[in-house]
C-alpha cells in the first residue's frame, strides 16, 4: 500500500512539473483584457502586455549585398530571456529579399537574458522598405513565472538602399 502512495506521489509531482511554464515555476498567467502586446500587431501577441518588444536594425541594408540583419527580441520590464527554452523563429519569404534560411532555432541565435538577437542573412534585390514576418516559439521569464508565447506573430522592418545613396 506504501508504494502505491509513493507510485501516485510521484506521478502527481511529475504532472505538476509539466505542466508549469519552466524551471518548475507556475504556468503563466492569462493576459489581461484589452493589453497590447510587444512586437506583435495583431493575433495572439495584441494579448501579451509587455512581455516583449522587438528591434531591427536602423542602418539600411544594400540592394546586391548579402547583410546580416541583427533583429531582436526584448523582454519587457522585470522579465529575462528564458535561455533554457528551445526557442525557435520561422519567417515568411518577401518578394525583393533573398533569405539564407527562414528558420532559426536556438542554437543560431544568440540569447543573453537581456535579449535574443537574431542574426537573419539577407540579399536585398531592390531598394525599399519591407516587412519581415515570422512566427515564433520563444518564452520570457522573471522570479514568480515564465511566459512562453507559441506561434507568436512577429514584424520587423528593414530598409534597403541602392549602393549609391548614402545611408
Amino acid at each position: 500500500m506504501q508504494r502505491r502512495w509513493m507510485y501516485l506521489g510521484a506521478v502527481a509531482l511529475l504532472s505538476v512539473g509539466l505542466g508549469s511554464g519552466c524551471e518548475g515555476k507556475p504556468a503563466p498567467a492569462p493576459p489581461e483584457p484589452g493589453a497590447m502586446g510587444g512586437g506583435a500587431q495583431s493575433g495572439q501577441g495584441a494579448e501579451r502586455a509587455g512581455n516583449y518588444r522587438v528591434e531591427a536594425p536602423a542602418a539600411p541594408l544594400t540592394v546586391g549585398a548579402e547583410s546580416t540583419a541583427e533583429l531582436a527580441v526584448v523582454p519587457g520590464p522585470n522579465l529575462k530571456i528564458n535561455l533554457e527554452y528551445p526557442w525557435k523563429i520561422e519567417f515568411e519569404e518577401v518578394e525583393g529579399l533573398t533569405m539564407a534560411t527562414t528558420l532559426l532555432n536556438r542554437q543560431a541565435l544568440q540569447l543573453s537574458e537581456e535579449r535574443a538577437t537574431i542574426p537573419l542573412r539577407l540579399t536585398p534585390s531592390a531598394a525599399g522598405e519591407y516587412t519581415l514576418k515570422a512566427r515564433g516559439n520563444f518564452s520570457v521569464c522573471n522570479d514568480d513565472r515564465c511566459d512562453i508565447l507559441r506561434d507568436e506573430a512577429l514584424q520587423f522592418k528593414v530598409t534597403v538602399q541602392d549602393a549609391a545613396e548614402p545611408s
